[in-house]
């Protein structure tokens, strides 16, 4: 669910083109650094970790280079991705039939930038690039959000409502930020976390709902057969129908069709 969060939110960045590498939601993906003993047995002396998109398999990972696309050098204009920051957190249920479940999500959004490939038009010829811009990003972060047109038709645009994110921080600058990536350690020996380079971090935090009732029957058999579009209010087939019954969350037209089941 978290993901799908980060790729409602990701959505309304999308007019920034200055982000060469844009991600979703990033993994971890750690392999070992294995050195070669006097006796020629290999030594496992510590671990390295990257942040790889989800769909990203062992094979490209390590074999295809693409353990690098997010790892922040001189050769790309910004990098940025969302981490998981506290998962979701169920919180209550409510609606007819206990349909709506209620989460709260805890995200990280992570960008690097570099300001020479940015140019002075956008950075000014300024040093503090993260601060003219943060103030950007989290007024574009803020308020409410529909899943609607982000997943391509799939479930998750009828099901995931009430996205709303009510808290918005930027993290202290330090490169720790990047945490538990190597290049966070590693990134400051060579250089990435000074001018002309610099950074930022914004802590996200929120409230979504699930309506059951909108998910593929995958894995359960469906109980119910309405899945209400927007937040619960369907259209009435004919424009003249007049409400003659109310029962508990429902709403009765004398065709005895449902209007409003939320």
């Amino acid at each position: 669910m978290i993901s799908a969060i980060a790729t409602v939110l990701k959505s309304k960045l999308v007019n920034l083109p200055w982000i060469e590498r844009f991600g979703g939601l990033v993994n971890v993906a750690t392999r070992p650094i294995v050195a070669q003993g006097a006796d020629g047995v290999s030594v496992v002396t510590g671990y390295q970790s990257y942040p790889v998109a989800c769909d990203v398999n062992q094979a490209n990972c390590w074999d295809n280079g693409m353990f690098k696309h997010f790892e922040p050098d001189g050769t790309k204009t910004a990098v940025a991705f969302f981490v998981d920051n506290g998962g979701v957190v169920f919180k209550q249920v409510e609606g007819p039939k206990m349909a709506n479940l209620i989460f709260t999500f805890d995200l990280k959004f992570l960008c690097w930038m570099n300001l020479p490939r940015m140019g002075e038009d956008l950075t000014g010829g300024g040093c503090d690039v993260a601060g003219r811009l943060t103030p950007l990003v989290m007024k574009q972060f803020w308020g409410c959000h529909d899943a609607f047109g982000k997943f391509e038709g799939g479930p998750q645009e009828q099901a995931l409502r009430g996205i709303e994110v009510k808290t918005l921080s930027q993290y202290r600058k330090d490169p720790s930020i990047f945490a538990p990536f190597t290049f966070a350690t590693d990134g400051e020996k060579r250089g990435l976390f000074l001018f002309p380079y610099d950074y930022f971090g914004i802590r996200i935090t929120g409230e979504f709902r699930v309506n059951t009732h909108c998910l593929e029957d995958i894995f359960f058999t469906p109980d119910s057969t309405y899945c209400l579009p927007g937040e619960g209010i369907l259209p009435a087939a004919e424009s003249d129908n007049a409400i003659v019954e109310e029962d508990n969350d429902e709403i009765i037209t004398e065709d005895n069709q449902f209007i409003i089941q939320d």
